[in-house]
């Protein structure tokens, strides 16, 4: 008996040491079961994938390390890792499509232009495009990979809806694209929607989380009339700024073309940088990718996380391509 108790007494701070080290948190509303737990762990780099463009709006390809200071909360970062160029990376997609009343007019134009974007834009056996529609809920298809002007086949059939849930199709659009993959593609969703949302169970910081941790770009596209601001385009957007994306808001859905033309100029020309983050502790931090040139914009997701699950299939991450 006496050794037992003596075992007990050594194992009990060791436990009590081991639970302190160990972090644990659980997706809202979710039980505490082994199966929603997510263990944090430290983050020694953070990458960041950006674009950047003249006072033109010409996507420019010969930044260097040099021409830019990287900010983590406000202050240069403390060590910068790697730097490196990519051009035609293999591209992961998903096609939003908003399908409620609000989107209706004038939506065939839309629809038209971006089934020929996707004709053009996938190449068979090296890009992959989802769609998904969604109005109360989000509906999922996967057209062949030689034939992307199917992809709206399906959805003449189907009725508009009177409520919107976008930032559910969003979420569930991250969740999709956030796979591994030994390719590591660059992931952007492109959103056609006029930001307007009344059902979603998730909500917009949610969506900015997800697409953050997951580094994922959402690229929207909305038309009216250029009388003042509608309600939805400052959510749009706000995904754009978080994400490093852009909203485009057209005064007609005709014009969708040029625009999806200057979003693939920018999927297949990119650069990434990375660096080490100051500790600040694990949540969402500030960063700013700043290029010395006043006419030059760069286009970034606006925060990272410091601590990334080792669990949770959302956080499951690519393994990062090498450094040339």
């Amino acid at each position: 008996m006496l050794p037992r108790i003596l075992l007990l007494v050594l194992l009990v701070p060791f436990l009590i040491l081991k639970s302190a080290k160990t972090g644990v948190s659980f997706p809202r509303g979710a039980a505490p079961t082994p199966e929603s737990a997510t263990f944090h762990t430290e983050v020694d780099e953070v990458q960041v994938t950006f674009t950047a463009e003249d006072a033109s709006h010409r996507i420019l390809e010969d930044v260097t390390a040099g021409d830019i200071s990287v900010l983590d909360d406000g202050h240069p970062a403390r060590a910068i890792t790697s730097f490196r160029q990519s051009f035609d990376l293999p591209l992961r997609l998903v096609l939003a499509v908003d399908r409620s009343d609000s989107m209706q007019r004038g939506f065939s134009a839309q629809q038209h232009a971006a089934a020929m974007f996707l004709k053009h834009l996938i190449r068979p056996g090296t890009d992959s495009v989802l769609l998904v529609d969604f109005a109360s809920q989000a509906v999922f298809a996967q057209p062949p990979a030689d034939r992307p002007d199917l992809i709206f086949a399906n959805l003449q059939t189907r009725d508009a809806g009177t409520l919107t849930a976008l930032y559910d199709a969003l979420f569930a659009a991250i969740l999709r694209l956030n796979q591994p993959d030994d390719q590591h593609p660059r992931r952007a969703i492109v959103l056609l929607s006029d930001g307007e949302d009344n059902l979603s169970m998730h909500s917009l910081p949610e969506v900015f989380e997800a697409a953050s941790r997951a580094d994922i770009a959402i690229y929207s596209i909305t038309a009216h009339t250029r009388r003042g601001q509608h309600p939805g385009d400052a959510v749009l957007q706000q995904l754009a700024e978080a994400t490093g994306g852009q909203a485009f808001v057209l005064s007609s859905y005709t014009e969708s073309a040029v625009v999806l033309a200057q979003i693939e100029k920018q999927l297949r020309t990119e650069y990434t940088v990375a660096f080490r983050p100051t500790g600040g502790g694990c949540g969402f931090h500030r960063i700013s990718i700043v290029h010395h040139s006043p006419h030059v914009h760069i286009r970034a997701r606006d925060r990272y996380y410091e601590c990334r699950s080792t669990t949770h299939p959302l956080w499951q991450s690519s393994p990062a391509p090498p450094v040339n």
